[in-house]
């Protein structure tokens, strides 16, 4: 599977459990995040918008043709 077709199922919304680590042995923090997939440009970008204990994050990654 190519990069393009893995971000092609991304595409949606999405809700998960995260956990984090910053010691071995030591959770640190256990929350859900809820986010969403979004393609941008004609597909040429995808977007990552989600939110993590009530704040919000958001990143573009370019797709290679």
């Amino acid at each position: 599977m190519t990069e393009k077709e893995l971000f092609k199922k991304l595409i949606g919304k999405w809700k998960g459990d995260v956990k984090t680590w910053f010691e071995p042995g030591k959770l640190a923090d256990e929350s859900t995040v809820v986010g969403e997939f979004t393609p941008l440009l004609e597909g040429k970008f995808i977007r990552h918008s989600y939110s993590l204990r009530g704040q919000k994050f958001k990143g573009s990654v370019p797709l290679n043709s």
